[in-house]
């Protein structure tokens, strides 16, 4: 923007100047024309910046294209620099000074007035700091090969601006005086390097393109302008001007240049990303951009990794600074080797002299680092033959379902249909850009839908179930109601106790997916009628008897028929009173279990006798409780033998044993094997029964 404030501005000043090292010794001071339109003609004064290299500092282009020459033991460059401080009001500056290639011999200054502009620069200082187009500290002077091509020169512009560069000619020549080190008197404008063609002059870069035929010393004068965009008035405004001298040496011999390749300038340049395709490396040369083949056949490539990375393409980035694409990206943990060689057109590459240079059997090594291992274990969801695969991220995703399905490419969270059920065998590769993969697979059981169904049929205690029509299961759960249950597919199961049962079949298949059906049967154990009487008294009122039918077993609904017309259904030891006492009467007790299943037991009173039933109540039985073994006791005398059954309270009958007064062994039961409960022994002679009651502990 424009200086609008006046504000003073701070420029700094460099000039290189070339010496003698035979002569006198480069001044310490640098004498710079500075003339403005605010002020009149003055002398600023640059000190010399000192030097490792007797206060000179080596021509870093003097050798570079002709070491035979040897210019470097016989010259210097003179370093000058500071900062001045001028006033923002004036609008223009302009520097100039007649320092130039062989301006000093032996002993003086061959042309000491500043009418010798060799060097100026105008900056217009209305339209903010500014900095004038640099050159290369090699590009000062070069010494070059004869009848070779020559790319030289051309300028980097600090500021971004737009520059313009043309030919200009000096306006004074030093002479010949000096040699070799003095300008060709035969410079003109139209032939300034002695060679038929001139030179030609990149106006956007400035860059030389020429050659020498003749052994000497040359100037190349290029004048610049400079423009910058004035966004006040839209359009570009010219800001700078200027002119610099560009020495050049012919030799007579040249030797083969030896290059060799390095790293970058940038920290940890040998070490390359994974992922990455191109590579930049440098020269230790200036070389012709164009001299490099566009397939990057001058270098080698290996790779500890990947046997297949080659180079498909390589560029110039500058002079010194060549890029390479690779055909593949690059690997984590790898070793690259890269090295220079002749290239399909049979050179390595050319020099910005024009000389075919030597490849040096240098390798440069790069090193790519180790990738983070990826966790390729998956999860899955399944919906019968649909199912849901979940993986982590990765740069690159394959799924193989092994169903002889294609392989899914990049999907993290697929859905799969089989087409079957059946075990399948699924792999999951996670990949990244570096070339790394890692692998998991699982077995899994793929399954169809499931849907459960069954048959039954019930009688009495006893259920008949059949689950094998479910469609799609392997295993079948049943489960009774009453705490038990059964894996087979088919069979029987006898409930312990009547009632009502809810039944429940799980049909299942290989993956644990399952199906219920459920139903409710009620079961009944069969009826057993049974019962005695006492006659409690006998009076002219009646007889008083009392009737137990305790003993009979799965009775839910009873009925008495006392055989003198009355019925009685209140009680299972209901007492009667007949209102004539015999013995003839005919009882009937019939007892029904929840099914309605009836079972009777029908007696004249008379048919009980009361001897037997005298032995009946006469035996013994203890203890009661009992744990080990139950005693019997009875009069030998009425019965050698007596028949002892054991009844559990649902009515099943767990033990029937005859037996005998042989001895006392013979008259008992072992009852240890039985689970700890109330019990009915059931006791019977060869006329009659008795039932008792026992608990077992």
């Amino acid at each position: 923007m424009a200086n609008l404030n006046g504000d003073s501005l701070e420029y700094e000043i460099t000039i290189y100047s070339i010496f003698s090292l035979a002569g006198i010794a480069a001044p310490t001071t640098m004498g710079v024309n500075l003339t403005s339109s605010c002020f009149s003609t003055s002398t600023y004064s640059l000190p010399r910046v000192s030097s490792s290299s007797g206060g000179l500092l080596p021509l870093l282009g003097a050798d570079y294209c002709a070491p035979s020459l040897n210019i470097s033991s016989n010259s210097g460059l003179g370093f000058y620099r500071d900062t001045v401080i001028l006033p923002g009001k004036c609008a223009n500056f302009r520097f100039e000074v007649s320092s130039g290639f062989g301006r000093y011999n032996f002993t003086a200054n061959i042309a000491s007035s500043f009418g010798t502009n060799y060097f100026f620069v105008t900056l217009d200082n209305l339209n903010g700091p500014n900095s004038c187009p640099q050159v290369d500290q090699s590009d000062i002077l070069q010494a070059a090969c004869l009848l070779k091509p020559l790319t030289l020169y051309g300028f980097i512009e600090p500021d971004g601006d737009s520059v313009v560069y043309k030919p200009s000619t000096p306006l004074n020549i030093s002479g010949s005086t000096i040699t070799p080190l003095s300008y060709s008197l035969g410079y003109s404008r139209l032939n300034p390097v002695n060679s038929p063609s001139g030179y030609f002059l990149d106006s956007t870069n400035g860059v030389v393109k020429t050659e020498l035929n003749t052994v000497g010393a040359f100037a190349i004068g290029i004048q610049f302008e400079e423009y910058r965009l004035d966004t006040a008035l839209g359009f570009k405004v010219l800001i700078a001007k200027g002119r610099f001298i560009m020495n050049l040496i012919g030799a007579s011999s040249c030797s083969p240049l030896p290059i060799e390749i390095d790293h970058s300038v940038a920290l940890n340049s040998d070490s390359l990303q994974c992922g990455e395709k191109f590579i930049e490396i440098r020269t230790t040369r200036k070389a012709d951009l164009t001299s490099m083949t566009s397939t990057g056949s001058e270098f080698n490539i290996s790779s500890k990794r990947n046997p297949s990375l080659n180079i498909i393409a390589a560029q110039f980035l500058s002079e010194t600074v060549i890029k390479l694409e690779l055909n593949q990206t690059i690997n984590s943990n790898d070793t690259i080797s890269l090295s220079i060689s002749n290239g399909t057109d049979q050179n390595t590459i050319i020099s910005v002299c024009g000389k075919e240079v030597t490849p040096i059997t240098d390798t440069l090594v790069f090193y790519s680092p180790l990738a983070s291992p990826l966790n390729s274990q998956f999860t899955y969801s399944s919906n019968f033959l649909d199912l849901n695969f979940q993986s982590a991220l990765a740069d690159s995703v394959v799924w193989d379902f092994g169903d002889g399905s294609p392989v899914l490419i990049n999907a993290n969270n697929p859905n799969h249909i089989f087409q079957t059920p059946g075990s399948y065998t699924v792999q999951l590769s996670l990949f990244n850009y570096c070339g790394d993969v890692w692998t998991s697979a699982q077995t899994i059981n793929v399954c169809d839908s499931i849907s459960a169904d069954l048959t039954y049929s019930i009688s009495g205690d006893t259920l008949t179930f059949d689950g094998s029509s479910s469609f799609g299961a392997n295993n079948y759960h049943w489960n009774f109601g009453d705490g038990d249950s059964s894996i087979s597919a088919s069979g029987n199961h006898v409930f312990s106790t009547g009632g009502t049962y809810t039944v429940v079949l799980y049909a299942i298949n290989d993956c644990g997916d399952s199906s219920q059906v459920s139903f409710q049967v009620e079961t009944c154990l069969a009826p057993n009628a049974f019962w005695t009487y006492t006659i409690l008294s006998t009076t002219q009122n009646g007889m008083d008897v009392n009737f137990d039918g305790t003993s009979s077993t799965n009775a839910t609904r009873y009925i008495w028929d006392f055989g003198d017309g009355t019925l009685d259904s209140s009680s299972l030891s209901p007492n009667h009173v007949y209102q004539t006492p015999s013995l003839s009467y005919l009882v009937s007790l019939t007892i029904f279990n929840t099914c309605s299943d009836m079972a009777n037991k029908t007696y004249r009173l008379d048919q009980i006798g009361l001897e037997e039933n005298d032995f009946i109540h006469s035996i013994e039985i203890y203890p009661n409780p009992a744990k080990d073994i139950i005693h019997f006791k009875w009069n030998t005398e009425n019965e050698k033998e007596i028949k002892v059954a054991l009844y559990s309270v649902e009515g099943k009958k767990v033990m029937e044993k005859n037996l005998t007064n042989e001895s006392e062994d013979k008259m008992q039961i072992d009852i240890d094997h039985l689970n700890p409960g109330y019990y009915t022994i059931e006791i019977k002679n060869s006329s009659s029964n008795r039932f008792y009651k026992i608990l077992i502990q």
